[in-house]
């Protein structure tokens, strides 16, 4: 679970602006690609469990107004240390 940070303190239901987070993500070697990459992917769920869809496909516009698809970053290389 991710810990809020600035923009925590807003009302709930009462506030629709961006929370900021932070989050320790352990992983396994096996979670990494042929390349020791990992592919993190954000999705963000509200009090009523509506959630961002999944790509900007049906929501695409020229302005790119409400696109609020996953958020999806590839890290890497990633070392692996052992114990």
């Amino acid at each position: 679970t991710a810990t809020l940070t600035e923009g925590s303190e807003q009302p709930l239901h009462k506030a629709w602006a961006w929370t900021f987070w932070k989050l320790d993500v352990p992983f396994k070697e096996t979670d990494l690609d042929n390349e020791k990459k990992l592919n993190l992917i954000c999705k963000a769920t509200d009090a009523s469990y509506n959630v961002q869809p999944d790509s900007v496909e049906g929501i695409w516009n020229l302005r790119g107004i409400n696109n609020n698809a996953w958020h999806r970053v590839r890290t890497g290389p990633v070392e692996v240390y052992k114990d």
